[in-house]
């Protein structure tokens, strides 16, 4: 056998007659579908597809995405992000000539929400996130968009290697001012209020338009300007939707004179009636989930400062066994000592206890648990050392 009949038999064993391939493509198969669905590689179905004169549907990854929403900043909406994006937002070009722009947004996992809540500003699609570690300190999430979509987006300022680059777009609207300042801050923030940027003119140009006395400290490739609390307050109260985790005002003069002061955290609460229906609802626990909290300790401080009535200690404990509302309002304490109990068995319970001692059907330790008590509870019922008045 020669080496051109050889290659001649290699072909035909690889090649995709006409009838599998039009058959692929109109189930709506993918490139890389048809490659697992017929067992070859991705060369061979290409040149099957030019052969045959065919083309795979290609589905885009966004395709509800609001191409046009950068076009025109005209909402607090708009402005917030496209600060967001000067801040965290990498826009790079991709592919040989250099053409293509594509923007990747770039998080902790502990910030996927602040990604979720862009995906829904602009309609992209939620399953297209991908998940890494980065120098295998932290797990980051990102999504990425290419097209005219960013097009819009450079045309806002918001180019490749925009650090160095970018100037403040001051709109017409102050409250468009505010709401690119919060979406800066978002993005670049520190935890004692300060911005950190590598751009020294751009910071000194915020503190210029909005009268900041504090100077631009840092090195000279890279700043941190001071927000006093007055700003940020009007940032906060202009656009609520931020980020949570960075909604924190430090009250100068008590910051002054201690070193370990919590941060004071504005959070759009519902009103007091609501608030206290709320707390009798669900635990605190499920309570601040709900309401976009990270812990119960948080309800119970607003509830202590608007003096909104709690449920007692154990409440929700004492309703998950079984207990009426009015019994677990109770508090039973134990003589001689300030610790609280569980209430006691009910007489209906100590009653199905005797019958199934006498029974002898069920174990000690299995009544405990049927009745969420404990093994001498259901001995001192058993020799008559407790509950002797219920007949």
């Amino acid at each position: 056998m020669t080496r051109y009949s050889g290659v001649l038999l290699y072909m035909r064993k690889h090649l995709i007659s006409k009838e599998q391939i039009e058959t692929c493509v109109a189930d709506g198969l993918s490139l890389r579908q048809i490659c697992v669905e017929l067992n070859t590689s991705q060369t061979t179905v290409i040149r099957a597809l030019r052969r045959h004169g065919l083309k795979t549907i290609v589905k885009k990854a966004h395709p509800d995405l609001d191409i046009r929403y950068f076009e025109c900043i005209d909402t607090k909406e708009k402005a917030y992000w496209l600060g967001f994006l000067y801040a965290d937002g990498c826009v790079k070009f991709t592919g040989k000539i250099k053409r293509a722009m594509t923007l990747v947004l770039e998080l902790a996992t502990k910030d996927e929400d602040q990604i979720d809540r862009f995906c829904d500003a602009i309609r992209a699609n939620k399953q297209k996130k991908s998940y890494c570690t980065r120098k295998g300190k932290y797990h980051a999430v990102a999504i990425r968009i290419c097209g005219e979509f960013v097009k819009h987006l450079a045309a806002q300022g918001c180019t490749p290697n925009k650090t160095f680059r970018i100037v403040f777009p001051w709109f017409d609207k102050e409250e468009l001012d505010l709401s690119f300042l919060l979406g800066f801050y978002d993005g670049d923030g520190t935890a004692g209020g300060g911005i950190c940027c590598g751009n020294i003119p751009f910071l000194k140009d915020i503190a210029e338009r909005h009268n900041i006395d504090k100077e631009v400290r840092g090195k000279p490739s890279l700043g941190t300007l001071s927000l006093p609390a007055p700003l940020k307050r009007r940032m906060f109260a202009n656009y609520p939707n931020s980020m949570l985790r960075k909604r924190i005002i430090y009250k100068p003069s008590v910051y002054k004179r201690r070193a370990n002061v919590k941060p004071r955290i504005i959070f759009p609460w519902p009103t007091n009636g609501v608030l206290s229906k709320l707390i009798w609802e669900k635990p605190m626990g499920e309570l601040a989930i709900q309401l976009g909290l990270k812990s119960g300790n948080t309800v119970k401080k607003r509830c202590i400062e608007q003096g909104i009535v709690r449920p007692p200690k154990a409440y929700w404990t004492r309703r998950s066994k079984g207990y009426s509302h009015e019994e677990s309002l109770l508090s039973q304490f134990k003589p001689r000592t300030g610790r609280q109990c569980l209430p006691k068995l009910t007489v209906d319970q100590v009653r199905e206890i005797r019958r199934l001692l006498i029974e002898d059907t069920v174990s000690l330790r299995g009544l405990a648990r049927m009745f969420h008590c404990g093994r001498d509870t259901i001995n001192n019922i058993r020799d008559g050392i407790s509950y002797r008045s219920i007949i």
